[in-house]
């Protein structure tokens, strides 16, 4: 028995289980199919996701697609979806591309989505009308044992933190771990392969063209060759993942499949270490704006980038940020190498050379803090800071931020360091403090 097969069976369920789940996913299909015949819907079923792709671990989600003729209206397409779902699951409307329905049967979480029924994916209407494709690709490729080398690299990537294409982990599909592993040939010939990726690396099973810009990776995708599977991987996901790769091979071990829950610094080893580092905490709460999960996490990373912006700008010196979310609130913690800062700070001005320079040593030739001189051939002067206190600055420059659009300055609250140390969950200071991880812990 190797670690990997040891996990296999931790991971995939029985034959018992497994008969449960597609008595489940069976008896559902039935009552939806009855409900297209009772009310003259043209329209058939089709599991996707991981269901559909024999690739699911234990406790898997359905993903049911109710694909319409192509000559359907994007509206009738949307309105008979959403009422099919309602009749069936009486869920909750969840938006992507187009609203879907997502409820639970049988005591498993269930995505019932309308798409159409096109004829190959080059001619999709619509992003999910894709998706059918993918399970297909995935069943004629792939071996019941290369399926199985498919669950070892979902439970890895999940293990590690890298699974899920969402905003908020901007990561790995489930989609894209199963190609990778079918490129490779197996879940331990990728990992020996991606222990050689750098940023920019590209993967085509032959079918791929165009350039994409401004992405960590690429894989064409094998049943549309104009998309990006990985378009969703952000390059400190890949490199997690990178890391994972090498560490995994150099010292396996099933913490990379199940990791330990980290037990969370008390007060006093907070502030040690902070002590020890020199650097001080300031946090930024928002209100939570009611937007959809995938709208939010989008406006909270470049919320977050926004105000890094700032605080480097003006000499703050963060070292590490991270953000949580809460019912009620969105909050982003900064380590800061200071967060007072001096009277005054050196300002640079041109090169003695050009033309403003004597424009420059006019502006500032009555400057209380000193005449300007000559350093490294540029001018220089000292001056007074606009902002000496971190938080200050954040509520002096809060409109000026370029924060997430649904991020209501309004309702900002910024704590300092001892109001961050009281009020924000130990858990995330924690790792803000000891960013080990998760195989590490």
């Amino acid at each position: 028995m190797t670690l990997e097969s040891d996990i296999l069976l931790e991971i995939k369920p029985n034959k018992r289980e497994c008969k449960k789940i597609i008595a489940s996913a069976k008896e559902l299909q039935a009552l939806t199919e009855e409900y297209l015949v009772d009310n003259e819907i043209d329209a058939k079923v089709l599991f996707a996701g991981s269901i559909g792709k024999d690739t699911y671990l234990k406790d898997p989600d359905i993903d049911m697609f109710i694909m319409f003729p192509e000559e359907t209206s994007v509206k009738d397409m949307e309105r008979l979806g959403i009422e099919v779902g309602m009749a069936i699951l009486n869920g909750h409307k969840s938006f992507s591309e187009h609203p879907y329905i997502s409820g639970v049967f049988n005591g498993m979480e269930v995505d019932m989505v309308p798409c159409f029924a096109v004829a190959s994916a080059e001619r999709i209407k619509s992003s999910v009308d894709r998706t059918p494709f993918h399970a297909a690709y995935i069943l004629e490729h792939s071996s019941p044992e290369m399926r199985d080398e498919m669950r070892l690299m979902k439970k890895f990537m999940k293990g590690i933190g890298t699974y899920g294409a969402e905003p908020n982990i901007r990561g790995f599909s489930g989609y894209l771990c199963e190609i990778i592993t079918l490129y490779y040939g197996g879940f331990l010939n990728a990992l020996k392969a991606v222990a050689e990726w750098k940023e920019g690396v590209k993967l085509n099973f032959g079918n791929g063209e165009g350039n994409f810009s401004r992405v960590a990776m690429i894989f064409y995708d094998p049943v549309d060759g104009r998309r990006n599977v990985a378009s969703a991987v952000h390059v400190d996901t890949l490199s997690r993942f990178i890391t994972a790769a090498k560490r995994y091979l150099e010292s396996p071990d099933r913490r990379f499949f199940f990791p330990n829950t980290r037990e969370p610094f008390d007060e006093d080893t907070i502030r040690e270490r902070l002590g020890i580092r020199g650097s001080s905490l300031i946090s930024v709460a928002f209100k939570r704006p009611k937007v959809l999960d995938d709208i939010l996490h989008s406006q909270i990373w470049k919320t977050e980038a926004a105000i890094l912006k700032r605080l480097h700008h003006y000499g703050f010196d963060p070292l590490r940020s991270l953000h949580t979310v809460t019912n009620k609130e969105v909050i982003f913690v900064f380590e800061l190498a200071t967060n007072e800062l001096s009277e005054t700070y050196v300002h640079e001005g041109p090169v003695p050379w050009v033309n403003n320079a004597d424009n420059f040593l006019k502006v500032w030739a009555d400057n209380p803090y000193g005449a300007p001189f000559i350093l490294d051939g540029r001018w220089r002067v000292i001056r007074k800071r606009p902002f000496r206190d971190a938080g200050m600055m954040i509520v002096k420059e809060a409109t000026q931020l370029g924060v997430g659009k649904d991020m209501i300055t309004s309702t900002m609250t910024i704590r300092d360091h001892e109001e961050t140390i009281e009020y924000v969950d130990r858990s995330l200071l924690t790792e803000l403090l000891d960013p080990r991880y998760p195989w590490e812990n």
